[in-house]
């Protein structure tokens, strides 16, 4: 529970406030004599509701928070067990929370969610799938919706919620929410499933059928490209052997070409080696060789000789170099003819390497093939959506059905508490009381009784509060002085008794306390936490007209 709340912001005469201490049961923040106005009452319990995780403080007290300025409230809570935990968050940045010690100086700092979520194990609630603002969020009413909208959705935790959301966190507050949650998510993921489908099919060039008709035309259309397949499958095989022949043909004519160039390589190779044998071949006649002559050809002239011996020689380089042309062309030739035999080669692979089919009919049968199999797909789909329809409807009516007999039971177990509540605070069970009407999980209605008037639908209205903190683990009550404004006074005092009979807290508003009765009196004086009013003695130790419209 909570157990103090305080901040340097808190004036009174000019000094800064007490810790404002809290007890289980009724809280009440009381204003001055006559109703004062704009004391900072409301503010209260708008800063309350700033504690417990919810910012519409620093969204409705603008005007507040700037004429104080930015300032800091400090908060601290108790479990179940009797530990304490001591929190700070400021107006400057509500989105975190400071986890304090006993002496509010800072450890850390969490986010808002989080410090929610550890809200949610302090209060020791153990309800699944449950949230602390979406348990506790419409039971904090300070300012009021306008009486219709409050009195006909009083499940609203804010503006714009459709009533399927209110009804699911009602559900949720009185556990029911755990017997028909896993028919929910069975709907919820059927429901997924044909949104997936029919999102995946806009961005797909296969969609499912349209209708029957369709669907039907589609398999007409499968079973007769399937025949096609069968008949130019048996087309094909008809032509396999002379296929076969062919390529016996082509593979035949290939080695012959093949052979004959082997023929040419073996003639370029015995020209080479002739070539090489003459290579090289040169004779120098020597002097000596000379005149070992002159002993037989006295009259030898040998300067002609050597003229003749250089003339070899000249010849023989010319020789030498025309056989390296020759060699060189006879090795391109060699080179051209490997290169047709290793073509030629290749192409007797490929010729015995092709499959023995007809491209052109393959072609046919896989156009077929394609076909069928986007028709196929096609009625797939159709019938993939079909069923996940048929089993979503199916998932929604088991769901409705579970949905309906756990309401029915909540909703039985509040009207008949509302009722007992009405007849204490009416003093009669001749008055009618509130009814509570879950026509299923999307809609319900709240009637307060034949009489409209704005005080028999908030009276209405605290009633179905009480009866919820009652039988649900709801931890808390947070009611204006707005809610009792057009009560008659006498059934104001049997609420005020009410209240204070509560173990679990309430925080309440009011003022004009001195029209109560002495045994009420003394109730809120006994349980009163925060008294206000004019004079240096309002929230903020002063007032401003700015304000005088907007608050209480």
């Amino acid at each position: 529970m909570l157990v103090e709340v305080s901040s340097d912001a808190f004036k009174s005469y000019g000094k800064t406030r007490e810790k404002i201490k809290f007890h289980s049961g009724l809280n009440a923040v009381v204003g001055g004599r006559r109703g004062a106005n704009s004391i900072g009452k409301s503010t209260f319990l708008m800063i309350l509701d700033f504690v417990f995780g919810g910012e519409n403080y620093t969204v409705e007290s603008v005007n507040d928070i700037k004429e104080v300025g930015p300032h800091l409230i400090k908060f601290a809570f108790k479990d179940q067990e009797g530990k304490y935990f001591y929190y700070s968050r400021s107006t400057e940045d509500p989105k975190k929370v400071n986890v304090c010690d006993d002496k509010y100086e800072v450890d850390h700092t969490i986010k808002l969610t989080q410090f929610q979520d550890e809200l949610l194990k302090i209060y020791g609630i153990t309800i699944p799938n449950v949230t602390f603002r979406g348990m506790v969020g419409n039971f904090i009413r300070v300012h009021p919706l306008a009486p219709s909208r409050l009195i006909e959705y009083p499940l609203q935790a804010a503006g714009g919620q459709k009533q399927s959301q209110q009804i699911d966190n009602f559900e949720k507050l009185f556990d029911s929410y755990r017997e028909t949650n896993a028919l929910k998510k069975i709907y919820e993921d059927l429901k997924n499933r044909s949104r997936t489908l029919q999102s995946a099919s806009k961005y797909d060039y296969v969609r499912p059928a349209k209708n029957k008709t369709v669907y039907k035309r589609n398999k007409d259309r499968i079973d007769y490209l399937q025949k096609q397949i069968e008949t130019l499958k048996v087309e094909n095989e008809k032509g396999l052997l002379d296929l076969k022949v062919e390529q016996d043909d082509s593979t035949r004519e290939l080695i012959q070409d093949i052979n004959r160039h082997r023929d040419i390589k073996s003639n370029i190779l015995v020209q080479i080696a002739a070539v090489k044998r003459n290579q090289g071949i040169k004779t120098k006649v020597k002097k000596q060789d000379y005149e070992s002559l002159k002993l037989f050809f006295p009259d030898l002239n040998t300067e002609y000789l050597d003229e003749v011996e250089n003339f070899h020689l000249k010849l023989s380089k010319i020789l030498d170099r025309e056989i390296k042309e020759a060699l060189n062309e006879l090795r391109d030739q060699l080179g051209l003819v490997d290169q047709t035999i290793q073509t030629l080669e290749n192409k007797v692979k490929k010729v015995n390497s092709e499959p023995s089919v007809d491209m052109l009919l393959v072609e046919k049968i896989s156009r077929c093939d394609s076909e069928i199999q986007s028709l196929q797909k096609t009625n797939d789909l159709y019938d993939e959506k079909k069923q996940i329809n048929g089993e979503k409807k199916e998932s929604k009516q088991r769901w409705d059905k579970a949905v309906e007999k756990e309401l029915n039971i909540t909703q039985q177990d509040i009207n008949n508490e509302m009722r007992k509540l009405n007849t204490e605070v009416c003093g009669s069970d001749k008055v009618y009381a509130p009814v509570l009407n879950i026509k299923d999980g999307s809609h319900y209605t709240f009637n307060t009784s034949a009489d409209t008037g704005t005080g028999s639908e908030y009276k209405g209205l605290i009633l179905f509060d009480i009866a919820c903190l009652k039988l649900s683990e709801l931890p808390l009550l947070v009611h204006g002085s707005l809610l009792f404004t057009n009560i008659e006074m006498d059934r104001v005092e049997n609420i005020i008794r009410l209240y204070s009979k509560l173990k679990k807290q309430v925080f309440i508003s009011i003022d004009r306390t001195e029209e109560l009765d002495e045994r009420t009196q003394n109730i809120i004086k006994q349980h009163q936490v925060l008294k206000l009013d004019r004079g240096e003695n309002e929230l903020f130790g002063r007032t401003w007209s700015t304000k005088e419209e907007k608050e209480d």
